[in-house]
């Protein structure tokens, strides 16, 4: 899109030319500057642990192709997985960036490409979410954030061993 970003738009030069008799044309060379650079994306995973005890209702995230703005500040917080109420904190500011649209903008946005969840040995869950980011004229990066989740009991079980005596009488020696 024309003007999306910094530094992209219309530019119109106005030439002029003039002959040894006075006589004078001008002509209008309009030139566009286009983003057609994705942003860059470096973040390593982004990885959480809720241990809210085995669930089967846990459901993965469902693409809906929309992009959600990413705030100015660079952290957005994502829901992880459907019947959760689980959500992480990602803070981009320094695995995100574009060369037309500053992240402090508030213009670039993050879309959920795919959501799978997989049984863990045992008990729980592991949910992983990818993103792309898309920058404001409508690249879209090549590198994604990375989401894993671990849903499941990693509280290990309590055992009570209370003293134990006993006392054997007529025993053989």
């Amino acid at each position: 899109p024309n003007g999306c970003g910094s530094g992209t738009g219309m530019i119109a030069r106005v030439w002029f030319a003039t002959d040894g008799c006075g006589k004078q044309t001008t002509c209008v060379q309009n030139i566009e500057i286009v983003d057609t650079t994705p942003p860059m994306v470096s973040c390593t995973d982004f990885t959480a642990d809720f241990s809210n005890g085995c669930s089967n209702s846990i459901s993965a995230n469902v693409p809906s192709g929309g992009v959600a703005p990413i705030p100015s500040d660079g952290i957005i917080t994502v829901g992880l997985g459907l019947g959760t109420g689980a959500s992480i904190e990602l803070d981009l500011n320094s695995c995100v960036s574009d060369n037309c649209t500053e992240l402090s903008y508030g213009t670039m946005g993050i879309r959920l490409v795919s959501s799978t969840l997989e049984d863990n040995p045992g008990c729980g869950k592991t949910l992983t979410n990818t993103y792309d980011i898309q920058d404001e004229c409508g690249n879209v990066s090549d590198d994604l954030v990375t989401i894993v989740a671990t849903f499941g009991d990693a509280e290990p079980p309590t055992v009570d061993c209370t003293p134990f005596e006993f006392t054997f009488q007529d025993c053989p020696v």
